[in-house]
């Protein structure tokens, strides 16, 4: 009778196992892309190609009956402990098919534009000052969207097709200046490289500086000042005299909103970009700021100073 059980337990164990790899399998999604460094220039604004993606992936949508009703396995969860809601829905997630494979893909153009004035709040280049054209010679799609983020004057964007057929051999930029009507083309032939992403987060723009701080600071929050990890996010030549003892302080807990700029040159060094942090007590009061001071080297974004906290 033991061994029975005991035959029973391994089956059970082998019948989860190959469940639970089919459903790792299905959280893999596939991305097309392709890194650049390419500038255009229209009057007093720099546009900086940085990546093409394209993939035929994208999130499963819900029936529209459910679109508006939370999943059965939130309201389940609601009722649970406050500890224990966030493990059963990652538990249900990850045994579900989050991703379709269609037919036509979605194409991205992204990059970065940097003006030489501030931006006004909730006022962005593509809606000021720039307009930027993709198309593939052949106009076999057409940019139904468009994504910004930006700082003081420096701007992220991400410009997307949808229901095109394949990765596609070309891609030309036009950048128009809306002010002067000047324009300028730049011709991008990607070539590809798979990647494979297993349910791993992506950030939208993984060239941006912010993105660097970002994964400093995590560092930071959960390791301190250890000079070991942070190392590697330091430019090798400033390395002896960075001063970490500036990094010393006890906000890294708490939660944070930033603002990016340009500034040209700092300190010796040129095409220096800012990344200001304003440290939250609450939803929206500063407490403390602080500033990076970053360089591009080989694709690489790299520290080469840091301000002083400064409270408030």
């Amino acid at each position: 009778m033991k061994n029975k059980w005991l035959h029973v337990l391994v089956v059970l164990i082998v019948l989860w196992a190959g469940v639970t790899f089919y459903f790792y399998i299905q959280h893999k999604y596939v991305v097309q892309e392709y890194d650049l460094s390419q500038t255009v220039k229209v009057g007093e604004t720099r546009v900086i190609f940085k990546q093409v993606c394209f993939t035929n992936y994208s999130n499963k949508i819900r029936p529209a009956a459910e679109q508006y009703n939370l999943p059965w396995y939130f309201k389940a969860a609601s009722r649970l402990p406050a500890k224990m809601q966030l493990p059963l829905i990652k538990v249900v997630s990850f045994y579900r098919h989050p991703y379709q494979v269609n037919p036509d893909g979605t194409l991205k153009v992204k990059g970065m534009v940097i003006s030489s004035q501030p931006y006004g709040e909730n006022e962005g280049p593509l809606d000021k000052s720039i307009d930027i054209d993709i198309s593939d010679g052949e106009d076999r799609y057409t940019i139904t969207g468009r994504q910004q983020e930006w700082g003081s004057n420096v701007c992220m964007f991400s410009l997307f097709g949808d229901e095109v057929p394949d990765a596609v051999a070309e891609v030309t930029a036009v950048v128009t200046d809306k002010e002067t009507g000047e324009k300028k083309s730049l011709l991008i032939k990607p070539n590809w490289e798979t990647k494979v992403y297993h349910n791993s987060w992506r950030p939208e723009f993984p060239f941006s500086p912010e993105e660097t701080i970002r994964q400093f600071i995590m560092i930071l929050s959960d390791k301190g000042v250890d000079q070991n990890k942070l190392q590697p996010f330091v430019l090798s030549t400033v390395g002896s005299s960075f001063p970490w003892d500036n990094l010393q302080h006890s906000y890294w807990q708490q939660g944070y909103r930033n603002e990016m700029a340009y500034l040209g040159s700092y300190k010796g060094f040129q095409d220096v970009y800012s990344d200001k942090l304003m440290f939250l007590a609450g939803s929206d009061n500063t407490v403390a700021t602080q500033e990076f001071y970053l360089v591009e080297k080989d694709n690489v974004w790299k520290l080469v100073d840091v301000s002083k906290i400064g409270k408030i």
